[in-house]
Order: structure tokens, then sequence, then C-alpha cells
């Protein structure tokens, strides 16, 4: 089964780029503020990876300079671990990282002491 996670983009206004250089905030300051899924696993020399997932980004609710109402949306599998990271309000917070999986069609967030200990006997198992 599968299910839908969206989070709402808060930030920097891409189409403001030049602006931003003129004031000193580089390219990268401002992509880091898109948030991001990625599907985690581990491979076999018991390494964490993470494959980055391509959202679906819905400006429907947008403000006129995106910087509000940027919705990002990714669809997610059962029986996989992703890693989430977004802002909550804006570049002046820290980053929210969460683990997270489908269940039933719900998305479930996990505690990282179960994503450490899973990634533990996977690379155990690998190995």
């Amino acid at each position: 089964m599968r299910a839908t996670i969206g989070v709402e983009a808060y930030g920097l206004d891409p189409g403001r780029e030049h602006q931003y250089r003129r004031l000193g905030i580089d390219r990268e300051m401002w992509r880091r503020t898109r948030p991001w899924l990625a599907e985690v696993t581990v491979d076999a020399g018991g390494r964490l990876r993470r494959r980055f997932l391509r959202a679906k980004v819905d400006y429907r609710r947008a403000d006129r300079q995106g910087r509000r109402g940027v919705w990002y949306w990714w669809v997610i599998d059962e029986g996989r671990v992703y890693q989430l990271q977004h802002w909550p309000h804006g570049t002046e917070a820290a980053p929210v990282r969460r683990w997270v999986r489908a269940v039933a069609g719900e998305v479930v967030d996990i505690p990282a002491e179960e994503v450490w200990s899973w990634l533990a006997a996977c690379s155990v198992s690998t190995s």
C-alpha cells in the first residue's frame, strides 16, 4: 500500500535569486530551504544510502512571491524507510528531520532509535 506525504515549503523566493546574490546569499542557501525526502537503504558494505525522491510541487495556494503556500508532495511505499527534512518556520529556524514510513495508507513517524537498530540489523545481515 502507498501513502502520500506533503510539507509546506518556507523560505527564500527562488525567483529573486539575483537579489539574494547582491545581498551575499548564495544559490545553495535558498536551495537548502526546499524540503526533501529520501528513501533509506543499506548497501552491501553496511553503509547507509539515501535515494532522493522527486517531489510534485503544488503552487495553487502560493502567495505571489512563492514564499508561502508552496507544497511539496511525495508518494511513499509501505515496507520502506524514508527521511524527510523541512523547515517549519522559515530559514531562521533549524531544519526538522523526521524518519517516516507508510503503514496501511498512513504516514507514521519512526523514532530514531528504531531506525538505527534496523540499520544495524541490516548491516549485520549483509556482512
